[in-house]
């Protein structure tokens, strides 16, 4: 009767385990920006790339300026 209490007890606990590490897991996940998120700039690089992560224009070495349309003085 002992062995037959222990693995119902052990059972239940495994259960509990199971779904509080679940919930868990779930609960970090939806707190989790979309890794498939994409933001596009809202002006076109001219002498740069789009960080589609950020939505900012990243220049090429020597331009500057939102959409890097300066010359920042490198020739």
């Amino acid at each position: 009767m002992y062995g037959a209490t222990r693995r119902a007890c052990s059972g239940r606990t495994l259960l509990m385990l199971t779904t509080a590490l679940l919930l868990s897991v779930t609960g970090l996940l939806s707190g989790l920006p979309s890794s498939t998120e994409v933001k596009e700039c809202d002006k076109p690089c001219m002498n740069g790339q789009c960080n589609t992560a950020t939505g900012k224009c990243v220049c090429f070495p020597g331009w500057v300026g939102d959409q890097c349309q300066h010359c920042g003085g490198r020739f």
